[in-house]
């Protein structure tokens, strides 16, 4: 049933899909900084890539009223998460150069748009927002219960 040819695009298919795999986890990965939020309801968490930092998370200071609200699932084909951040300023300590993540973030992982549905039906949500080094994981927190004025540093 199997010939040369079929064996071949077999072998072809499987080696694309390996490369493929691995070159989207390096690109993820050989990033310095990653701005992520772990959508949680209590049971079942997911965690949400924002945004690129090029420099070390000591280089940065986190300023914004504590406060992630509005948190809306669109699109089936191409999924996108919208939030409001209620003005996060992202600052570079070294040059003063000042960023905001995006209000729009493009999902591209199935499972985490089943799981980020899910959450979203929940009644209870937290919202955290972190740092990711090289696998090590910084935490400051921004909590959607109450907006007051907080600096993370």
């Amino acid at each position: 049933m199997y010939t040369y040819n079929n064996t071949g695009l077999l072998v072809f298919a499987i080696i694309l899909t390996f490369y493929i795999y691995f070159r989207q986890n390096f690109k993820l990965n050989n990033n310095h900084t990653l701005l992520q939020l772990e959508i949680s309801n209590g049971s079942s968490c997911v965690v949400v890539p924002v945004m690129k930092l090029p420099l070390c998370p000591r280089y940065w200071h986190f300023q914004a009223t504590a406060c992630i609200s509005d948190l809306k699932l669109h699109g089936k084909i191409f999924p996108t998460l919208t939030l409001q951040w209620h003005d996060l300023i992202v600052t570079n300590t070294l040059t003063g150069q000042e960023l905001k993540p995006p209000m729009r973030l493009k999902l591209y992982n199935v499972y985490t748009v089943v799981m980020l549905q899910r959450l979203l039906r929940s009644p209870t949500l937290v919202v955290s927002a972190f740092l990711n080094h090289y696998g090590y994981a910084f935490q400051f927190d921004i909590e959607a219960i109450q907006c007051e004025t907080i600096s993370f540093v």
